[in-house]
């Protein structure tokens, strides 16, 4: 199993950069069993959506992963504070995570494809 974080995730999520906690974290929670899976429309074929809750220095966190089912791989795509409008509620009814999902995923997969990640 690898854990797949992309340039334009890293980005997005840590904007003034992972710091070692927040990588620690991440890799802490890339497991299907510490999370919960949750619905998604439209996801890649063969894959499948995981929240994780965690705490990080800078409080409770909510990450989502695209879990590969096949290979077992996990590409972080939401790293977020509880507080924050797509935190609050990760599920496919809040309108905001649904909008923030779907780019997140073409980000993604258009990283992946052109070698633009690293493995952590």
């Amino acid at each position: 199993m690898k854990i797949i974080l992309t340039d334009w995730i890293k980005k997005k999520e840590f904007p003034k950069g992972i710091t070692g906690n927040e990588k620690a974290i991440v890799i802490k929670y890339a497991n299907p069993s510490l999370g919960v899976p949750i619905a998604g429309k439209g996801l890649p074929k063969a894959t499948s959506l995981i929240k994780a809750y965690a705490t990080s220095d800078n409080g409770h966190r909510r990450l989502v992963y695209l879990l590969r089912n096949a290979s077992g791989d996990m590409i972080l795509l939401f790293f977020r504070s509880k507080k924050d409008k797509i935190g609050s509620n990760v599920t496919i009814k809040n309108p905001d995570f649904a909008r923030e999902l779907d780019s997140h995923i073409d980000a993604a997969i258009r990283d992946v494809l052109n070698g633009d990640f690293e493995i952590i």
